[in-house]
């Protein structure tokens, strides 16, 4: 049979189509399964990223969990898993595993603890798990010392209405970390050598024939004062609007400035423009224009590196410029004029020189100074909690049971351990005094010790109070300033104010107000704590030898006295004395004593012992040997108010932080507020110490301090050295950190 050319071009054309259907068919099978395995890969990676995610989310609680814990409790959770609870939107991560394998104690690193430890995440909703192997190393608090500090040192803003202050001792310096000042009210501040900040300056009435070594601010300096300033500096203008008294020796600006004031400067120095109106000058130095503008001024020498210009008749040795110098009309002797362009008008000028050179003149002139910006100084954290370790006294509220707990330590008489105070209602038909301890678990009963003077079974009675549901800053039973960012004030209830507008705001701690009443005219010694705001209404013959620490807020009405342990004479803090604080001035000079006057401060229950705190006392006439440096801490404070929450993520936050004074206060102590500090209402403040406020807690406007009255304060008296104090300056907090980690 013979085969024709045209069947084979038909077997050909069915076997190349066969051929590239079976490629097709093998490429489509192939990319499938690509994509299959690809996709297979995609969802393991994202399941084990998942799991690894979490792994290290455990790490990092884990980390938390570990700061501060010694030796003793590291070994005692070896092999077992530790506990942990976790919020519903991570229930698919809670049959995950956090175990401690080894305690290395020293550490490889020959600092702290090293800890091994496993993680097994188990993600439930990827179906997948990640093993992961951690060494850490966790170090303990490492105590340092502060150095030497403002008597008053404010971060945040600080407005002032009508101040009269006088400060006096070793450091008498303002400090804001903001801008000072109100340019509608004058202030009389005394006795400061000193007055800084990193934003803007206006003094208004600086006090009479006082002398401040320095004015310096990272914004602008604005000045109508009666005080003689020696040096003035600003990061941007300075302007000079009046000014009575004869001198000032400096003053530099790295932008403008505008002298008005018939004073005489030795130097003026500014890297732009520099405008005369008034007074002598005995050299200037411009980085642009010079614009003298009275005619009875004198100014020695003038540099410019543009132009100079001379609108009045006036007297100038010498004046240069880069481009151009003109005279205003009859124009008084000028002994040497050198421009590098042109000269105008000047035909008394007994010397001018055109050189027509303003690169040679500009070479010729003396460099400007340069500013060196304010620094912000060291300072403590106010943080109450992180001081509970040397408390006497901690008071927290039980909102199921309704009760007030304190856990008490270190007191002469009341055994370490956690009681409930005494609040019966009048109507019980006992005999138990309220403001007595009793035991948690056990009955009360009238021997029970006691926390104050007042003795009494009546509500009326009460020394401290828990109110539940309303805070310092939200009760209307006081008026409180609040400043809007318009600068306004408001006296009604903040909750109708925006919360964009308010610089007083506490949302983030719980509610309820401390009170500590009238009744309470004497309080036993020492340190005491309070979970969250905190109000001290005082008798004007209360005497407290105590440090407040407060996690929310303070107010303090009513007058007092109060000495903080670390500086109470034995007497009156071991032995029970009463005690005068005589804080007197004499000129621009303040200064106090601590006078015992006999009889007894603190009264107790019948038969009970007197309760010194046992880490300043051995015994009722004897402090204990330890140094005054080395006591604890808390006990340098009069008030210390805040509470940062370090375990809050991805940062720590604050709450509370906000003092407020709203009456007669004499005060031995270290005052720290974690926020802002607010003398209002006509404050009387007398203070032997130093005090801050930190700024620390989140708002959306600056945070403002308001001082208002009169302030007497002086620091001599006070230690900086921080003693035990694992968060004082130049210490180290305790911490851990990762020190290596695998996948297995």
């Amino acid at each position: 049979m013979k085969t024709t050319l045209k069947k084979q071009q038909g077997i050909a054309t069915i076997v190349i189509v066969l051929l590239v259907g079976v490629a097709l068919t093998a490429s489509t099978l192939g990319i499938v399964h690509s994509v299959k395995a690809t996709q297979h890969k995609q969802i393991s990676s994202h399941a084990v990223t998942n799991a690894q995610g979490a792994a290290w989310m455990l790490a990092e609680a884990t980390r938390l969990y570990l700061v501060g814990k010694d030796t003793a409790t590291l070994h005692s959770k070896i092999a077992q898993p530790l506990p942990y609870t976790l919020p519903n939107e991570y229930a698919h991560l809670r049959s995950s595993s956090i175990t401690i394998n080894q305690v290395n104690d020293p550490s490889s690193t020959g600092v702290g603890i090293d800890i091994d430890v496993s993680i097994v995440a188990i993600d439930t909703a990827s179906q997948a798990t990640s093993i992961l192997d951690l060494t850490y190393n966790t170090r303990p608090p490492v105590p340092g010392s502060c150095p030497a500090t403002e008597a008053l040192a404010l971060r945040g803003d600080l407005t002032n209405e009508s101040i009269d202050s006088y400060l006096s001792g070793t450091n008498t310096s303002l400090f804001v970390d903001g801008s000072i000042g109100n340019p509608s009210a004058a202030s009389s501040i005394h006795g400061v050598t000193n007055i800084k900040a990193t934003g803007d300056i206006h003094l208004q009435g600086t006090g009479n024939n006082d002398i401040i070594d320095i004015v310096k601010a990272n914004g602008d300096v604005r000045i109508s004062a009666s005080a003689r300033i020696i040096n003035i500096q600003a990061g941007k203008d300075v302007i000079i609007e009046d000014y009575t008294n004869p001198h000032i020796d400096y003053i530099l600006a790295m932008r403008d400035i505008s002298y008005g004031s018939s004073a005489t400067v030795k130097k003026l120095q500014a890297h732009n423009d520099v405008t005369i109106n008034n007074g002598n000058v005995e050299e200037i130095i411009s980085g642009n224009d010079t614009l003298i503008t009275r005619y009875n001024t004198f100014v020695n020498t003038v540099y410019s590196y543009n132009n100079i210009d001379f609108k009045r008749n006036l007297k100038s040795d010498k004046a240069t410029a880069v481009n151009a110098i003109t005279c205003g009309q009859n124009g008084r002797v000028f002994s040497l004029l050198v421009a590098g362009q042109e000269i105008n008008n000047c035909n008394n000028a007994n010397n001018a020189q055109n050189i027509g050179n303003g690169p040679a003149v500009k070479a010729s002139l003396p460099a400007i100074d340069t500013y060196t910006p304010v620094d912000v100084p060291p300072s403590l954290i106010a943080d109450a909690d992180q001081y509970l370790p040397d408390t006497n006294y901690a008071f927290t509220y039980d909102a199921t049971s309704q009760k007030i707990k304190v856990k008490v330590k270190k007191v002469h008489g009341i055994a370490d351990g956690d009681y409930i105070l005494f609040t019966g209602k009048p109507d019980d038909g006992n005999e138990i005094n309220l403001n007595t301890l009793h035991a948690e678990g056990a009955a009360p009963s009238k021997n029970d010790p006691t926390l104050c003077n007042s003795f009494g079974r009546d509500a009326s009675s009460a020394c401290i109070k828990f109110l539940p549901n309303l805070r310092i800053t939200t009760d209307t039973d006081q008026q409180f300033i609040l400043r809007l960012a318009n600068g306004g004030e408001l006296t009604a209830n903040p909750n109708s104010v925006p919360d964009d507008q308010r610089t007083v705001l506490a949302k983030d701690a719980p509610d309820g107000i401390w009170v500590i009443t009238t009744n309470a005219i004497g309080l036993p010694p020492g340190v005491l704590y309070f979970d969250r705001d905190l109000r001290i209404r005082a008798g004007a013959s209360s005497r407290f030898i105590n440090s407040f620490l407060a996690a929310g807020d303070t107010q303090v009405t009513g007058a007092m006295a109060l000495v903080a342990p670390v500086h109470a004479p034995v007497e009156a803090l071991c032995g029970n004395e009463n005690y005068t604080l005589d804080i007197i001035q004499t000129g621009d000079k303040i200064d106090g004593t601590i006078r015992t006057t006999g009889g007894a401060r603190f009264k107790t229950t019948d038969g009970a012992p007197y309760p010194y705190p046992t880490a300043y006392c051995q015994s009722a006439t004897q402090a204990t040997a330890t140094p005054k440096k080395d006591l604890p801490f808390s006990g340098h404070f009069a008030f210390m108010i805040g509470q940062q929450n370090d375990a809050d993520t991805p940062k720590p936050t604050y709450q509370g932080g906000d003092f407020y004074v709203q009456s007669t206060l004499d005060i031995f102590g270290r005052i720290v507020a974690g926020n802002t500090v607010n003398l209002i209402q006509g404050a009387n403040f007398q203070l032997l110490g130093n005090m801050s406020s930190e700024a620390r807690r989140e708002t959306k406007v600056v945070a403002q301090n308001y001082l208002q009255g009169k302030i007497r304060i002086n620091d001599e008296h006070v230690t900086n050295n921080g003693g035990n104090d694992p968060q004082a300056c130049n210490s180290q907090r305790a911490s851990t950190s990762v020190l290596w980690s695998r996948y297995l």
